[in-house]
């Protein structure tokens, strides 16, 4: 297991030249630990901390299976979360209001998880800085051509990816003056004047609004889902992202999960995040949605005679084989 690692990121990096999501080809650029995607419907930025985390995971492994595999796919541990950490550390506290804050986070392992406040404090401090990141730099509201090609939110979106890196670096080019130690006291006070921190699962329960729901908005009820708690966030392997301008909620996340053992096919697993149904009435539009956010996966089955001895309703259609669901 040993070269799993070097193998996955090598793999990584080469898929990342030309990378494939929803169905379109982007280009695409690496630059240090992220991988810049570019084209109709592309993400912001692809962080190359989940590929190495996972690989890490992998290497860890003595066999592979669907047992030792599966739980990487909820891996909640955030390396950008500690290079905020690492920030923190370096910064000269001002005030003894936000020295107790700057401790709670120093003192946090990294994990984006559903259940910890933790989360919720280091995300709420990452969007502050990001805001007054865009203020200082002229770059909240863009002038000029720019105005009309640049969306609503979308230089948050930028600065929310490229903060983790300039810290890193302590470049303050941006900065026009001021410098991080003040940016970030300034961020820590926001974070004190919102409301108490509620745990992180709350805070980020995914947002899936059915296509429909805007037209007939009376609807939207019974067309939207009821969603559950999730950890996780853009940087981990648990990838359940926020668009910055829109809040901590989970705005896009996997829209299924698998595991396949090619040696056993009985042994295959996977989840839906809602349903088999597309009608989210239906008593199956929305039963995996639990199950998936929890982590947990249910067997994909292809052994037809466990299928019939499992079905609960059988149909034989005229001029064709009987058929089990």
């Amino acid at each position: 297991m040993s070269k799993i690692q070097d193998l996955f990121i090598e793999r990584f990096e080469e898929a990342g030249r030309r990378y494939l999501h929803e169905g379109t080809w982007h280009d695409t650029e690496i630059q240090g630990d992220t991988v810049h995607v570019r084209g109709q419907n592309a993400p912001e930025q692809v962080t190359i901390h989940r590929a190495k985390r996972i690989a890490a995971r992998l290497d860890a492994l003595e066999s592979l299976s669907i047992e030792t595999m599966s739980p990487i796919m909820m891996d909640q541990s955030s390396a950008a979360a500690h290079l905020f950490r690492d920030h923190l550390f370096r910064h000269q506290r001002q005030s003894g209001e936000t020295a107790a804050l700057c401790q709670q986070l120093l003192d946090w392992d990294g994990v984006m998880e559903k259940a910890a406040i933790t989360p919720t404090l280091y995300a709420r401090l990452r969007l502050a800085m990001s805001k007054r990141l865009a203020e200082v730099a002229g770059l909240a509201r863009p002038e000029g051509p720019a105005a009309d090609m640049i969306g609503p939110g979308d230089m948050l979106t930028q600065t929310w990816w490229v903060l983790p890196g300039l810290l890193r670096s302590g470049d303050t080019t941006l900065l026009h003056g001021t410098d991080w130690a003040g940016l970030t006291e300034a961020a820590l006070q926001d974070i004190l004047t919102e409301r108490e921190a509620p745990p992180w699962g709350e805070v980020h329960r995914p947002v899936i609004a059915h296509p429909l729901a805007r037209v007939f908005p009376e609807s939207a009820g019974t067309l939207d889902l009821a969603t559950a708690a999730i950890g996780g966030d853009n940087d981990t392997v648990c990838a359940t992202g926020i668009i910055p301008a829109q809040g901590l909620a989970a705005r896009y996340a996997a829209i299924a999960r698998y595991a396949f053992d090619l040696s056993d096919w009985s042994a295959w697993r996977w989840i839906a995040c809602h349903g088999t149904a597309a009608d989210t009435t239906h008593p199956h539009g929305q039963d995996q949605h639990g199950i998936w956010a929890e982590g947990q996966m249910i067997p994909m089955l292809y052994d037809w005679p466990l299928i019939e001895q499992q079905a609960s309703l059988e149909r034989q259609p005229e001029g064709s084989g009987k058929l089990a669901s």
